[in-house]
């Protein structure tokens, strides 16, 4: 039954490229470019910012005023006795 659905899966979604391809032709190397690599290994959109800007769009201008509270919060975690809040306080930070 797992190798009849794992085939049902790949026909569906290969039938879905397959025929896109066939009426649009380019689509898989638009994907391919888009959705599987292109995007992720190069500067798309002239987009020229740094590494850490979303981390300091986030630090200066969305949360500035709460960004104290993080490490209270961490702290807080830590003087729990329960060792798993201790855990998932250590996982998250």
């Amino acid at each position: 039954m797992l190798y009849i659905d794992l085939l049902l899966c790949i026909f569906i979604i290969g039938g879905f490229y397959f025929s896109r391809e066939y009426f649009n032709h380019g689509y898989l190397k638009a994907v391919w470019e888009n959705e599987l690599g292109g995007r992720y290994l190069a500067t798309n959109e002239n987009h020229n910012s740094d590494f850490l800007f979303y981390y300091t769009m986030l630090a200066d201008h969305h949360y500035s005023e709460w960004l104290w509270l993080f490490p209270c919060g961490i702290a807080a975690g830590f003087f729990f006795n329960d060792q798993k809040i201790k855990k998932i306080t250590l996982y998250v930070f």
